[in-house]
């Protein structure tokens, strides 16, 4: 795996990161074994960037849940990127909403 600089931080990034909207039942039912051994299986294989969003997953919000119950214990080696400005997607409502309160409200959300 190829690794690069991500920007001054010192910290390295792998140059595939493992996109998760498949791992959240969007293009049909995974289960979540399934889920947590496509991200663990990424993650042995040398990845370390792993891309999500709040929206991602049926029910909203399924890929950012499995992706860190996959990366308990590891979270520390890895880089998760979220996006957020689709507020509601978890209640279907879908409103974009990019305020600073909004993007704080959202950022802490995906921790948990």
């Amino acid at each position: 795996m190829l690794y690069r600089d991500f920007g001054k931080l010192g910290w390295k990034v792998s140059t595939i990161g493992l996109g998760t909207w498949n791992i959240g039942n969007q293009w049909g039912p995974i289960d979540d074994a399934t889920a947590w051994a496509t991200v663990r299986g990424a993650f042995d294989a040398g990845v370390n960037l792993f891309d999500t969003a709040e929206s991602y997953g049926v029910p909203n919000g399924l890929s950012e849940e499995r992706l860190g119950t996959a990366l308990a214990g590891i979270r520390h080696r890895v880089m998760v990127v979220s996006k957020i400005g689709h507020w509601g997607a978890r209640t279907g409502q879908g409103v974009p909403k990019t305020s600073v309160d909004m993007i704080r409200m959202c950022a802490h959300a995906s921790l948990h």
